[in-house]
């Protein structure tokens, strides 16, 4: 055993030492600074992440939609529209993604995986259910920003019965993830749009919740969160609370940091039952309208249907069968309003058509059965119907967010 002075000796050496780098420190440091007691403020990174690398999500085989991947699903895929004017006419619009968009866009894709089992979905080796969303809702969004789109773990339909909590913390962790990589290897301080919808939408409000709602840093390069279909809550006539202590929904055109939220009904299959629920007390869904932010009812500007997809085929009018584009949109026909249900719980009203005297038919077969008010309205559609709307919005986000970022 060492005695008790040649310890003393060395702890007196090493204290010695200490002070000698402390000393070198503060000569070192910015004049002003206190040496003595260290009362310095670190200031927060502005992107926590930075560096961060996913071992799953290294994988180019995990993202749909990506950067620098040899098939980026939201690039390759045809966009082109055939507009059906109401004055009888038809009118192609033209896709075309941004060159270099300043601004990107991550999101997460709703439940594909219709497995009655509970359980994760493992098997990417057939795309085709997770591409009729993917192009439907956030494809066309390259002409305002990057996409990134990974596949996840999702919980299959079946899931939602009963209590598997393991189950969808599973999906979580790979949405978390993914989202955790693109900050660490591609977001290099650029803002950001996060969407979502459905259990995508369940994925993204618990990231923001998680990983930006309470950061101020991410929170002020976060331009809007699109999250559709899903259950955000905020307390009766309030903007903000509930689901979210710091972001509020959007109320206007150029506000940024916001979120947008709603769920869709027709206005001939409105929710009943617990198919438009709360969960508690006090509280109200989230309604956003995409055409009157504000308040109010208004008309969306175009409603973009794919002519064909895996899961549900559109009963379309006579004179769209010979549509060539992979897509038909229906300018200014339908209108949309956020209004109470029978339990006074706010969803989005879906009309159609917003004029009187529009000859034009509307191709949705509200009658199924997927469309009935006490199970999913119009849930599937709820991208497509204000979709134009969305666009022009997150455009005008993107522009009023330049002056800060």
């Amino acid at each position: 055993m060492m005695p008790k002075e040649d310890v003393n000796q060395i702890s007196h050496r090493r204290r010695k030492q200490t002070i000698r780098r402390l000393s070198l420190l503060c000569a070192l440091a910015i004049l002003g600074a206190g040496c003595g007691e260290d009362t310095t403020t670190v200031a927060a990174p502005s992107n926590p992440y930075a560096g961060y690398k996913s071992e799953r999500y290294s994988n180019d085989a995990l993202w749909l939609c990506r950067p620098g991947l040899a098939v980026d699903q939201c690039l390759n895929n045809p966009l082109d529209a055939t507009a059906l004017l109401a004055d009888g006419s038809v009118e192609i619009e033209h896709h075309q993604a941004a060159a270099d968009p300043e601004v990107d866009c991550f999101y997460v894709y709703p439940t594909v995986d219709l497995t009655l089992t509970p359980g994760n979905h493992t098997d990417f080796s057939d795309l085709k259910p997770m591409l009729d969303p993917l192009l439907s809702q956030v494809a066309r969004f390259t002409q305002s920003c990057r996409v990134f789109a990974p596949l996840y773990r999702q919980a299959t339909i079946g899931s939602y019965v009963g209590n598997h909590p393991e189950i969808f913390d599973l999906a979580y962790s790979d949405v978390v993830d993914a989202f955790r990589h693109y900050m660490g290897q591609y977001n290099n301080g650029r803002r950001f749009i996060i969407m979502g919808h459905s259990q995508g939408t369940d994925m993204t409000t618990r990231l923001l919740q998680g990983e930006i709602d309470g950061v101020p840093e991410l929170r002020e390069k976060m331009v809007v969160a699109l999250l559709i279909g899903g259950s955000v809550e905020v307390p009766i006539g309030k903007a903000i609370g509930g689901t979210f202590q710091n972001l509020p929904l959007c109320t206007s055109e150029e506000q940024t940091e916001c979120v947008i939220a709603y769920r869709t009904f027709a206005a001939a299959q409105p929710p009943t039952g617990s198919a438009n629920a709360v969960s508690g007390p006090g509280l109200d869904l989230a309604c956003t309208n995409p055409a009157a932010l504000a308040s109010g009812k208004g008309t969306l500007s175009s409603a973009y249907f794919p002519l064909h997809t895996n899961e549900f085929m559109f009963t379309l009018p006579a004179s769209a069968t010979a549509l060539t584009t992979p897509f038909v949109s229906y300018p200014n026909f339908y209108s949309a309003e956020c209004i109470p249900d029978a339990k006074g719980v706010s969803y989005l009203q879906i009309s159609a058509p917003a004029n009187a005297g529009d000859p034009r038919i509307d191709p949705i077969p509200y009658d199924n059965a997927l469309f009935s008010g006490a199970f999913l309205g119009t849930h599937i559609l709820d991208y497509n119907f204000p979709l134009g709307d969305l666009l022009h919005l997150v455009d005008v986000k993107i522009a009023a967010s330049n002056g800060r970022s």
